[in-house]
């Protein structure tokens, strides 16, 4: 039973960091999937480079990002930073996410009041480690579930998808989804077996796929919020929040944790470094949820596509040796 449950929290945690508001909401759906065919390429994408920066993690003992990047680089430290970055930028895009969307479903004020709570309870949960993630994580994605549940019972659908994304933007969204998930995949990954690393990211994979099939399927996406737009029952809507706010508090804490492990050094205080990351994501985030989907997911993934490769040639030429 202990092998069982670290599995079901191994593959929470890892699913749960790509299902946030732009999945729940069909936000990523529509940019980046939009098809069978689409998704079906992003879960063998997102699966190949899981296992691959795993096994790496394993073979190499690379417990967080840094160390990955230690082991690939004679000098690592501008991809650290790089990657210190490509968090940040995640972190952003959550928060402008969860503004927009909480604040179309339950408008309460101009001030990004939703993203300053979410950010708060965010940095709570990262200071209790690992352990709090994976609970988080678990309950994120069984109420994700079930919010999806409802919204077919209620009858969702709507105009489909016109114009399909091209075929390169499932393999950008599966490099994003894994590059924001390295602070997890790495001590992950060096903690398991091969057979787990495996098992593992078939799993994480599937539910991701399966996610965006079911938002390609409920989604009307003439709406602003494709998945949430016909949403009627206030009840449902307030569950909705509920489960928005969750996933992306769940995003946020894994996100921000390579980045306050980097400002310690500077400052060594992780409350303070937890309140200048929040605090400087949640200014970036007026920039507003399409802007950061559109643009920010391909520069991270662009990080995510050179970490793969470095980790391909570190697994090919130890093999050969």
């Amino acid at each position: 039973m202990g092998k069982f449950t670290d599995f079901i929290s191994d593959v929470a945690v890892t699913s749960g960091c790509a299902v946030g508001v732009g999945l729940i909401s069909g936000k990523e759906t529509e940019t980046f999937a939009g098809s069978m065919l689409n998704t079906m390429a992003f879960a063998v994408v997102y699966c190949a480079i899981s296992v691959i920066i795993r096994e790496f993690c394993r073979k190499n003992a690379c417990i967080t990002p840094a160390d990955m990047s230690a082991a690939c680089l004679k000098k690592p430290t501008a991809f650290n930073y790089a990657l210190s970055v490509c968090s940040f930028v995640c972190i952003v895009t959550m928060l402008a996410g969860v503004e927009q969307c909480l604040g179309e479903i339950f408008y309460i004020s101009k001030l990004p009041i939703y993203a300053v709570t979410v950010a708060a309870v965010a940095a709570a949960v990262m200071s209790k480690g690992m352990r709090a993630l994976k609970i988080a994580n678990v309950a994120s994605i069984a109420l994700t579930a079930v919010l999806f549940v409802f919204i077919t019972l209620q009858g969702g659908g709507g105009k489909p998808i016109t114009t399909v994304p091209a075929p390169y933007m499932p393999v950008a969204y599966a490099l994003f989804t894994v590059t924001m998930s390295l602070c997890v995949l790495c001590p992950l990954g060096a903690a398991g077996s091969r057979r787990q690393n495996i098992y593992g990211s078939v799993a994480a994979a599937l539910i991701i796929a399966v996610l965006l099939a079911v938002t390609t399927a409920l989604g009307d996406f003439s709406a602003p919020l494709p998945t949430l737009g016909g949403i009627t029952s206030y009840a449902l809507l307030a569950f909705a929040v509920f489960v928005i706010a969750l996933s992306a508090m769940c995003g946020m804490a894994a996100c921000a944790r390579p980045i306050v492990d980097e400002l310690y050094a500077v400052i060594p205080d992780k409350t303070l470094c937890a309140i200048c990351v929040f605090g400087l994501a949640a200014a970036f985030s007026v920039f507003g949820f399409d802007f950061a989907v559109k643009f920010g997911y391909i520069a991270v993934a662009c990080v995510g596509l050179i970490a793969t490769v470095m980790c391909t040639i570190k697994l090919v030429i130890k093999k050969v040796e």
